[in-house]
């Protein structure tokens, strides 16, 4: 009895990492900008040289300068779709969570227009299937959404989630994908603190 206590205790620790909380943050609006460049599929640039890094996605990754990084599959396609949306247009940023990233960048929602009632580009991108959902616990506003996007994407096999590359692994067969981010399925039968972190 005292080792399902151990872990059910573990699992609910755990529970928080896995599954989002419900999106009761409502975001808030920042400010009004043009977009002047599209770095790749979940960064833009705008016209005062800031970037913004779309909180809450990963679209397929570029080297974007990084060696021996390899392009990963429909990244530049992400980002001609994310460029088709934003690029030499207003937005305006809503923020839900931390605000800036360790490199600076504002992490913000971004809709089309000044309102809220403006394309959401986050969902847009789900929708298409060219990024998933890719979140933390400091900035998880409207992951709900999102997920329900990326299922819908994913059952329909558009965008990368008709790739392999980007499909649910199983828990069993990952060896070949150390080092990458996956989606896994499977069972938690056991947990540990690392770092003071569980």
């Amino acid at each position: 009895m005292p080792r399902l206590s151990r872990l059910r205790r573990a699992f609910l620790l755990l529970l928080p990492l896995f599954w989002p909380a419900p999106s009761v943050v409502a975001l808030e609006a920042g400010p009004v900008a043009s977009v002047v460049e599209t770095v790749d599929g979940d960064t833009v640039r705008l016209e005062d040289g800031s970037e913004v890094r779309l909180v809450g996605l990963q679209a397929p990754k570029l080297p974007l300068g990084r060696p021996n990084f390899p392009t990963w599959p429909l990244a530049e396609e992400a980002r001609a779709a994310l460029a088709e949306l934003v690029e030499g247009k207003r937005v305006r940023l809503w923020f839900g969570g931390a605000r800036r990233d360790r490199h600076g960048r504002h992490l913000a929602h971004l809709r089309l227009g000044e309102t809220a009632e403006g394309t959401w580009v986050q969902g847009e991108m789900l929708r298409r299937g060219m990024a998933r959902v890719y979140t933390f616990v400091d900035n998880r506003a409207e992951v709900p959404t999102m997920l329900a996007l990326e299922r819908e994407a994913r059952a329909a096999r558009r965008g990368i989630w008709a790739l392999d590359f980007y499909a649910v692994r199983q828990h069993d067969a990952l060896d070949r994908h150390i080092g990458t981010f996956q989606l896994v399925e499977g069972e938690v039968t056991g947990a540990v603190v690392v770092r003071g972190r569980g």
